[in-house]
């Protein structure tokens, strides 16, 4: 059903010439895996949102399908893959570690839709180090659009406080500053 609906917007808007589609979920390695639940709501991570049903649906890595398109160029990404984004950003290692000025919109939650009793995301942590493994920096974005820093992800994770308040996060290269997207600093 997603993918008729992107496909739908994408004819009204005229988006035809330059379009590609990859219906296929992303992670770290290639196979198939359950999708659980539908529509804005499904998730490679069981339980999800309390959804309970799955579908099974083709996995692949970003590397592997989009990998080619964005070689040396600056890319905008938007990743909202509803709890899979570990996985999904194993799998796009040439992106990450790319000598350009990637911009990455990805939504992590803290603390919302986790399966019953995870109350923290289990993957917070080890999803911001590798993005500041790979050299970049963290925001939040929100009103305040403050850095994010390692210390205050691991405090949450320890004491189960989201400090935060946001599961939307911009990542910059760390020599990138705000001014040069048009944010304020």
């Amino acid at each position: 059903m997603n993918v008729n609906v992107l496909l739908k917007n994408i004819e009204a808007n005229r988006f035809e010439p330059d379009f590609q589609l990859f219906p296929i979920a992303l992670s770290d390695h290639l196979g198939a895996l359950p999708l659980f639940g539908a529509n804005t709501g499904a998730s490679l991570v069981e339980g999800w949102a309390g959804q309970t049903n799955s579908t099974l649906v083709p996995i692949s890595t970003f590397d592997k399908t989009a990998g080619a398109l964005v070689q040396g160029k600056s890319c905008l990404v938007l990743i909202d893959v509803e709890g899979a984004e570990l996985g999904c950003l194993k799998g796009a290692s040439s992106l990450l570690s790319a000598n350009t000025k990637n911009v990455l919109l990805i939504e992590i939650s803290v603390n919302e839709h986790q399966p019953s009793g995870i109350q923290i995301n289990p993957n917070l942590v080890e999803t911001f180090e590798l993005m500041f493994s790979n050299d970049f920096k963290a925001f939040t974005v929100d009103a305040e659009f403050r850095q994010v820093e390692l210390a205050e992800v691991v405090q949450i994770a320890e004491t189960g406080m989201d400090s935060i308040g946001t599961h939307n996060f911009l990542f910059v290269k760390s020599d990138m500053s705000l001014d040069e997207l048009g944010l304020p600093a």
